[in-house]
Parts: structure tokens; sequence; C-alpha cells
């Protein structure tokens, strides 16, 4: 497998600084794969698109403004523009181990029945990365689970409990774009997500490699699903998506191979738990609105993630990622 042969796609708004850190990692790396840029910034200076040009020199990249899209059509768009048989959805301040999407990439190309491949993943502090000063802050993002059961309903039961955003990991192109066609169009911002994700473990299993895969950055611009209910519904547009969410994952059920009438429960079923999961954070958050109940459940988290932090800065899964995030402070 050659690195050619894998799309890198990175949707960007108002983030050009961010995007060219992001990229200058690759450029220091010298890859060869395919960077699929959709910049929907209103307006671009000559400075950052000499540095584009610059780094092109090293990297292929292909920069597109389309100063009119949503995050969704964004995406979309790049993965049409997609020609490589293998692609991977990024974010602007994401970071790729190069190795470790090559050995994804191939996993696919030797099982045909996967549909999608990835390693391990972490969050980190944006502020403790950058500040020598300070211990890296960094947690788990999504484990080591896999999905990779024969049975569907076993793959979309594990999924209800373990979500897993496998839009980041290795796909090949053309199941990326069928899984996400839909998302494309869909006006919540959150469901488009949480569809593409059940589509694509409908369509073929999901497979975890134990190799250091990916980095993620946690900072206040960084866009978070709204944890309350009501405000998805409303805000995001969630009432308006759910019949459509529902009617799709129906009719990926049915091509399944799944009876037309239990697709229709099935579909409903899974819309229905996800909603719960909504819902149980919602009541969390509203028992917290008491201030004594507030201020410990403050404190008790404080203490909490200091510890869980302090354990996972101790863990395997961790140190795997050690040096690389040495070289991503040094680089910044």
């Amino acid at each position: 497998m050659k690195e050619n042969e894998i799309s890198i796609l990175i949707p960007t708004l108002s983030r050009q600084d961010i995007l060219l850190k992001t990229l200058n990692f690759y450029y220091n790396r010298k890859v060869k794969f395919i960077f699929n840029i959709c910049d929907s910034t209103t307006e671009t200076s000559k400075l950052f698109l000499d540095r584009i040009k610059y780094l092109s020199k090293v990297l292929n990249i292909n920069y597109f403004h389309k100063i009119n899209f949503t995050d969704r059509q964004a995406i979309f768009f790049l993965m049409e523009k997609t020609e490589t048989n293998f692609a991977t959805f990024s974010g602007d301040d994401d970071f790729f181990i190069p190795l470790s999407l090559i050995k994804c990439a191939d996993f696919l190309k030797r099982n045909p029945d996967f549909r999608v491949t990835y390693g391990k993943s972490i969050m980190v502090d944006h502020k403790s990365l950058y500040n020598k000063k300070n211990r890296i802050s960094a947690s788990s993002y999504w484990g080591s689970i896999s999905f990779d059961e024969n049975n569907l309903i076993d793959r979309l039961n594990k999924l209800s409990h373990n979500y897993l955003v496998n839009i980041f990991g290795v796909h090949r192109s053309k199941e990326l774009l069928e899984d996400y066609k839909i998302s494309s169009t869909l006006p919540s911002r959150s469901l488009a997500e949480v569809l593409q994700n059940y589509l694509t473990i409908v369509r073929g299993k999901a497979k975890f490699l134990n190799i250091p895969y990916l980095i993620r950055q946690v900072h206040p611009s960084r866009y978070l699903m709204p944890k309350n209910l009501s405000i998805s519904l409303v805000e995001d547009n969630m009432a308006e998506a759910i019949p459509i969410f529902i009617n799709s994952l129906s009719e990926a059920l049915f091509k399944e191979g799944i009876k037309k009438i239990d697709a229709e429960v099935l579909s409903r079923d899974y819309t229905k738990r996800y909603l719960s999961t909504c819902e149980n954070v919602q009541i969390l958050n509203s028992k917290n609105n008491l201030f004594f109940v507030d201020i410990f459940n403050k404190l008790f988290f404080r203490i909490f993630y200091m510890f869980k932090n302090r354990f996972f800065r101790n863990s395997k899964y961790y140190r795997d990622f050690l040096n690389y995030l040495r070289i991503i402070a040094s680089e910044n």
C-alpha cells in the first residue's frame, strides 16, 4: 500500500492558522497522502494562500474555497472529489499517525467484509499540549472496541451501547461516499454524524487495530454536540431530521436482508436508544442546577478527572502516543 492511495479529507471554517499547523505536521513528515481541503472561510488572505502553495511543493494538496457550504456539504463535496481507493475524514486540528493510515488501508484491502478500520485514538487538551510547564492532559477517545460480529444486529446493539465516531477511520472511498450521502443534506449536524456511523456498521464490520492512530484536540473553538436534548431538537433541527434518520436506517437494514417490517421496528428502536442517551445526559445536567449540588459535582469531577488523567498517562495506550505529542508540541 502506498501513501498516495489514501486521501485525507479536511473541511475547515475560519481556522486557517490551525489548518496550517496541522498541514505543517504532515509537511515535516514528507508524506505522500492526498489532502482534499474544503475551506468555507469567507475571506482568505494572500499570506494564507501563499503558505498553501508553499506546502504544496511537498504535500499533494487539492484546495477548494466554498464559502456557502455547511460542514455537511463540505464533507460530501470532498468525498465526491476523492479519486483514491481509500479515504478518511479529519478535523482541521487532528493528527493522524502516517504509518497507521497505511496499516488500516492494508487491512481493508485484505478483508473485504470490513467497511472501516482504525487504531488507538486520544483526546488531548490543547493548552496542556503546548505548555511545557504543565503535564499533558489526555484521555482515550474511543478505546479499543471492534464491531466484527457477523450478525449486523449484534454490531448495532454493540454500537448503541459503545458509540464510536467511525468517520475518522479509514474507509473505501466509494463506501464512505455511500454511507454519508444522506447525511450531507440532513438538517441536524449531530444526527448527520450518528446516521453515517450507523449506516457503516449496518453495511459492514469495523476493526480496531492495536496501533497509535489519531490525536484529537480539546479547545474552546471545537464543536461539541449539544448535551441538552431540547436544545438539540430545536436549535440543531434534530426533530426535523428524526423521520429521515429512521427511514434511512430502515432502508439500509432492508437492503441488508432484514424483513421490511422488522427493519422499520429496529430503526425506530435504535433511534429511541440514541435519544435516550441524550435525555439521560440532560437529566444529569438538570440535577446539577442546584447551587450546592453543582459545587459538589464540580469538585468531585475535578478530582476524578485529575486521577483519571494521571492513571491514563501511565498506560501503554497513552505511552504509544508520547513521542508524537512531543513532536507536535515542538513544531508549533
